[in-house]
Order: C-alpha cells, then sequence, then structure tokens
C-alpha cells in the first residue's frame, strides 16, 4: 500500500519538469523502439539488448580474457541478474560470450566476450551507430552539452540497487 504521508510530504515536479519528464521517457521509448527494431532487421544477429551487453564487456575488457561478474554486468546494464544470466546463456550458445568461473570467487561467474563476440560487435556497430546519429543527434544542438551533463548526473547519483 501506498505510503500516503510519504508521497505528501515530497515535493512535485513543477509543469516545466513534468513535461521534460515525460518528452524523456517517451524520446528514450521511441528511439528504443526503433533501434531494437533496426538492428532485429539488419540481419546483424543481434538486438539492442544483446548488442548492450556485449558493448558493456568490450569496455570492461582492458585484457584479452578480462571479463565482467554477472551481477556487475547486470548493474551497468540495468537488468536484473536472472535476465541478464538467460540473455549470456544464449550469447554463449552462440559463441559471442564464454561464461567462466570467477578466481576470485569460486560461486561466481564472469562473462568474457569472445573474438566472435568482438567480430559482431563490430559489424554490429557499423550499422547501429549510425542509426543512433540519425535518430538522437538529427540536428547540431547548442544545449547537448548542458543535457548531456544533466542526464551524466542523474546516471551517476546514488540510488537504490536494481532488482
Amino acid at each position: 500500500m501506498c505510503n500516503h504521508l510519504r508521497v505528501i510530504e515530497r515535493a512535485h515536479p513543477d509543469p516545466h519538469e513534468l513535461r521534460t519528464w515525460r518528452a524523456f521517457l517517451e524520446a528514450h521509448a521511441r528511439v528504443t523502439s526503433e533501434l531494437d527494431r533496426r538492428l532485429r532487421e539488419s540481419g546483424c544477429g543481434l538486438d539492442l539488448r544483446e548488442y548492450d551487453l556485449l558493448v558493456h564487456l568490450a569496455e570492461a575488457a582492458a585484457l584479452p580474457d578480462a571479463g565482467l561478474r554477472l551481477r556487475d554486468l547486470a548493474a551497468r546494464v540495468l537488468l536484473n541478474p536472472s535476465n541478464v544470466t538467460r540473455r549470456l546463456e544464449g550469447l554463449a550458445q552462440r559463441g559471442l560470450v564464454e561464461r567462466r568461473p570467477d578466481p576470485s570467487d569460486g560461486r561466481g561467474v564472469i562473462a568474457v566476450l569472445t573474438p566472435a563476440g568482438r567480430r559482431i560487435l563490430r559489424r554490429t556497430a557499423s550499422v547501429h551507430l549510425p542509426d543512433v546519429k540519425e535518430l538522437v543527434f538529427r540536428t547540431p544542438d547548442s544545449d547537448l552539452d548542458e543535457v548531456g551533463r544533466f542526464l551524466e548526473q542523474i546516471a551517476t547519483s546514488d540510488m537504490p540497487a536494481t532488482e
């Protein structure tokens, strides 16, 4: 049940903030839906969530065999651990990632991008990134730095962990 006292005591967004919030939600939904559709139709073999998982694994790979613990990967991609596990199983079956025991903790699992995963990621990026440019950055925007700072501030603020 909703804690009405807590709701009443907290400040509500003003109309300008609500318009901004709704615009953000709609833009996010429309862009991610269209990017996912385009990736699926591209023939590259990845959907948007799979692409995102591979990007995070590639970014974590400072060394050739470096990877991420599944719980850390789940936090980066904002998915719950069971969803990450299920998607990684499919990517592993396709030879794009490898699941290895965590040498520092026998209970943990580390996901590592394979050479085949790196190749498909490069091919997919060559299709996906121009689509990002087209859909998100259509016109030069002098406020882009400000918007970037605003979104980064929200993205890096302390919030409860994703379940």
